[in-house]
This record gives structure tokens, sequence and C-alpha cells, in this order.
């Protein structure tokens, strides 16, 4: 393409430019990846108060994950107040199918305690760079650099995307982080033939109609597609759950799931997990066969000094562990060991996580809390 510019003033005065001449390229198709090592062609941003730049981040992560350069809502501090700004891709020319989008990004929004979003980041499509539609949301605090994979199957031809920064009126905050974007379609995992691995420490027991929490590490040499735990019924049949992914990445995690209480009766719980991969290659783990005691009862003590049996924590950045205090001049009340969100420091940010003891003897319990309320 060539074109001119072309002024003309009030006194009819014209003065016309150098002709310049710009490559027309077709869209990119999968196969595309940026990992910001240069500055990217194709990438521009827009919107009110749009501080979206290139480079090298001073703020933030303070780094790139690989290599030096990120795209970012500011590389040397917080995005603005009332942002409404766009960062774009090149156009995408899709084909119809099976494809993806990886995203590894970084991101801290302003967000209430309640989990309101005051501000956000936003992944948003478009086909006609006019009507965008959300897809994804960067919300809170990431746990570092994180990987999205986003499902872009259901589009086809020319395609748009952007990562969109909202913020209120006021309290700032880093914002969103971008180092590598990847665009492939299915053909990435047909060669692969290596099953997941799921490693796993069942515990020592469990207790009469109270819920079983575990977790599993799951690794995968490409992507990991499904996690389940599968537990036994009182009818000997298995029943499955879909675990959820606490920690890590597309290719590891540490993923967790729950048996309900109504499922621990008799005299054991019989489970095993299950993985597969997107080339449907997939794996169980070993039968894990879990003594179930009774609930306690009123008269139960416990002082920490030994590891407490049946108490277990879950949740969004749960750092409940048990032991001593690592923290300088901290003791415990009585004895050396304790229960606490962080033995050696601070809770994390946006933790979310509950400490659970044994469950009380339905009868006594019911007893103590007609007292109570008496």
């Amino acid at each position: 393409m060539t074109y001119t510019l072309s002024i003309n003033d009030f006194g009819n005065n014209t003065v016309v430019s150098d002709a310049y001449t710009v490559e027309i390229k077709q869209g990119i198709t999968p196969g595309y990846y940026e990992d910001f090592a240069t500055k990217p062609t194709g990438w521009h941003s827009f919107g009110e108060n749009d501080s979206w730049e290139w480079g090298v981040p001073t703020s933030g992560p303070e780094s790139a994950l690989t290599g030096d350069n990120v795209y970012a809502t500011n590389l040397s501090g917080d995005y603005s107040s009332n942002t409404n700004a766009t960062l774009v891709m090149p156009p995408m020319d899709l084909p119809e199918g099976d494809v993806f989008l990886k995203i590894t990004s970084w991101h801290n929004f302003e967000k209430s305690s309640s989990g309101t979003d005051w501000d956000s980041g936003h992944v948003v499509v478009s086909t006609d760079m006019k009507d965008w539609e959300e897809i994804h949301l960067f919300s809170g605090i990431s746990n570092g650099w994180e990987d999205t994979i986003l499902d872009l199957s259901e589009y086809s031809g020319r395609v748009y995307i952007g990562f969109k920064a909202s913020s209120d009126g006021s309290v700032n905050r880093p914002g969103l982080y971008i180092d590598n974007v990847d665009l492939f379609d299915a053909s990435r995992y047909e060669d692969d033939e290596e099953a997941p691995v799921i490693n796993h420490e069942a515990p020592s027991e469990a207790y009469e109609g109270t819920k079983l929490h575990l977790q599993a590490e799951v690794t995968d040499n490409v992507r990991i597609n499904k996690v389940e735990l599968h537990y036994k019924d009182s009818q000997d049949e298995w029943t499955e759950v879909d675990a959820e992914q606490l920690t890590g990445g597309l290719e590891s995690g540490n993923f967790a799931a729950v048996i309900p209480g109504d499922a621990l009766e008799g005299e054991s719980i019989t489970y095993r997990w299950y993985a597969k991969d997107y080339n449907e290659n997939e794996t169980f783990t070993e039968e894990y066969s879990v003594e179930i005691n009774e609930a306690i009862t009123v008269g139960y003590f416990q002082d920490f000094e030994s590891s407490p049996s049946g108490w277990y924590s879950f949740g969004e950045n749960d750092s409940w562990a048990w032991a001593y205090l690592l923290q300088v001049q901290e003791q415990a009340a009585s004895g050396e060991k304790v229960y606490a969100t962080n033995l050696g420091g601070d809770y994390d940010s946006s933790m979310r996580a509950t400490l659970l003891c044994l469950l009380l003897n339905s009868r006594r319990r019911s007893l103590f809390e007609a007292k109570e309320l008496a």
C-alpha cells in the first residue's frame, strides 16, 4: 500500500509529502508466537488514560518471566485512575476447528476483601474492532506469573483479541503484564503419547461424617486436560468428582477434591485419582483405602505438641501449617508447637483459607448446642 499526506492552509498553499509504502500482511494464524524480545509488529493500544507500553518492567513483577521485555499497563508504576484502555494483538485469520491462545501474564488489580473488583483486566474479542466481548477476567492478585489458555474454537475468519484494563477513580495498582503469547491448534498434541503423572500421599485416617479434603500433584509433558477424584459409594460403585487446580500452570499443578461427609461411613473409604491430557493419554493411581474413625466427643483436648490427627486446611493461598513457630522472639502459649496461618511470616495476599477441626459426635454436639441456646 502506498500513500501520501497532503496539507492545505487558508492561503490555499498545498504541500504533499513523499510517497510512503507499507507492506500489507495477512492476519496471524496458529503457529504465531510472541515473546516480546523485540518490539512486536502489529500491536497497538487505544482508550482513556492509555498507558500500555512495551519494554523492561521496573514495577509489578519487576522483571520478565523470560528475556527482558513485556507489554504492561505501566512499566514503571501503577495504572491511572479512570483507565479504560485496550492493547490489541495483530488481527487473526483463524481456521475452523480447535484453536487456542496461551497467555503468560502477571497481574495486580484493586479488589475488596468481599470480592468486589474495583479495577480489573480483561481479554476481549471482536470481529469488527467495534463490538467487544469479554472472554477472560484478570481479578485481584495473581500467584506470580500464570499461564492462561483460551479456547477460540467458536471463532473463525478475521478475529481481533484485546487486553483491556479498567479502573475506578481511586486506589491504583501495578495492573497487567504480558510476557509470552502463543496461538496454536490441536496439531500440537498429535504426537504426544505420554500420560500425566500423579503424586499423592494418602491421609492415615478419616472421620465419620466429615468431608475428606484431598490434594495431588499432577504433571504432564504437554498439557493437562482433566483431573478427577473417584471414590466408592455405599453401593461399591465409583463416583467421580472434578478436581480444582489450586496452583501451577498448564503442564503441572496442585489439584484438590473433596469426598463428601455423607460418603464417609463404615470402616474405610476407598478412592483413586484420574488424569488425562489433551491427546487423551490417561492414568489412574492405585486405589487408596483410608480408615474411618468416629468423630470426637466432648472432652477432646489438643495442645498440638504432636501432629494433630484429623485437622486439615483448604482454600486459596492456603498457608496454614503445624510445627514450631519460626518467627524471632515468638513462642506458643503452652508447649512449643502451634497451628498458624504462617509459621515463619505473614499470611499471603488474597488468602481465603480455612483450618478445620474434627467434627463433634452429632449426638453430643446437639446437646451442646441446645445448652448454648438455652
